[in-house]
């Protein structure tokens, strides 16, 4: 396929092995594969994954044949249910989470996952993580709103809604905010700067519950864990009993600004340069699977329990007396800032000090 072929370029480009891939066709070998659309995600997701871990054993793709709610459900389902799937996996995409009111619109899905889409996709994800598997999933580009306009694809800016993109808001998924990252160049390489992306997706979900190991956190920014309550369950009851909602992002990885800062790829055979959560989330799985490389036989579980239990092991986006400083920064109505924040929530894996925490040596 063009994305395993622009693959191919990446690594020859930066002297990195070629890794083994799978590719997996979820709706059948009789089914048409023939939409394109995605292949500039294909490219960010392989080349941003492999070239933070090249020396995975095997590359998986999962090809669906569009992007509607059923086939994307299809697509998780069938990873989640792969007795030989990875254990974990990356997912560059969102819509508005389910929201009743929104049913009630001419846009119908294409403006919030709908309840029966979100019902089936958590039981996917339950059943993935009670497997061990982690799903790394973008906030999203919209800073602290979600697409509302469904040709709103990539976002770059809000739409004044505040909510949150699904399925970045499960409380089964890693969901994985935006910072842009400049270096010194010097040999060996180190950060400079780096600071909360301003169109990085955030905020906190309308319906799921907070996770256990997200209410031991305390955040500084604007609105940390704890601060909202629930408007309605996943069935779109209204909740009176004033549940504390989850709110996301868990994680941050470089999303660049899009415009001038961003990640060398190839795509369609050339060499560009792309950003966005899109790029967050696969780099974030490449970390994952580096730092599940050192861990026992079996892997780590579900990585969000790990992740708040070693909120030490994060470069924290936003402290200005961390080292180097990384001033606050805004994705609309939200401010990140020292500990957890709705920009970029714990921060980057420090991925050396996380490995050496979760291995014991």
């Amino acid at each position: 396929t063009p994305p395993l072929q622009d693959l191919r370029l990446f690594e020859a480009a930066n002297d990195l092995p070629a890794v083994p891939a799978r590719v997996v066709e979820v709706d059948g070998t009789n089914a048409s594969y023939t939409d394109t659309s995605g292949d500039e995600e294909w490219d960010i997701d392989t080349q941003a994954s492999t070239g933070m871990a090249p020396d995975l054993r095997q590359l998986d793709l999962y090809f669906g044949t569009n992007l509607d709610d059923a086939d994307t459900l299809n697509v998780v389902e069938d990873w989640a249910s792969d007795p030989n799937g990875p254990l974990q996996a990356s997912a560059s995409y969102g819509e508005c989470e389910y929201d009743p009111a929104a049913q009630q619109l001419p846009s119908g899905d294409d403006f919030a996952a709908g309840q029966a889409f979100t019902v089936a996709y958590e039981e996917a994800m339950q059943n993935a993580n009670a497997e061990g598997r982690t799903l790394f999933a973008s906030s999203g580009d919209d800073g602290s709103s979600c697409p509302v306009a469904p040709v709103d694809t990539n976002g770059v800016v809000s739409q004044a809604f505040p909510d949150v993109n699904y399925p970045c808001a499960s409380p089964e998924v890693v969901c994985v905010g935006g910072a842009v990252l400049y270096t010194t160049g010097d040999t060996p390489n180190s950060r400079a700067l780096e600071y909360g992306w301003n169109d990085g997706g955030g905020g906190t979900s309308l319906e799921f519950a907070e996770p256990s190991w997200q209410s031991a956190i305390n955040g500084t920014g604007t609105a940390g864990p704890g601060t909202f309550d629930c408007l309605y369950n996943d069935q779109g009851t209204p909740d009176t009993a004033a549940t504390t909602c989850r709110a996301v992002p868990d994680i941050a990885a470089q999303s660049g600004d899009i415009a001038t800062n961003g990640y060398a790829i190839y795509s369609d055979g050339a060499a560009t340069e792309e950003g966005g959560t899109s790029l967050s989330s696969p780099l974030s799985l490449g970390m994952w699977a580096r730092v599940q490389a050192a861990a026992p036989s079996g892997g780590l579980g579900f990585a969000n329990p790990v992740f708040y239990a070693h909120e030490g092991d994060f470069y924290d986006i936003g402290n200005p007396t961390d080292t180097p400083a990384s001033p606050p920064t805004s994705n609309g109505y939200f401010v990140s800032g020292t500990g957890w924040d709705n920009v970029t929530g714990l921060g980057v894996m420090d991925v050396t000090n996380l490995t050496q925490a979760v291995d014991g040596t």
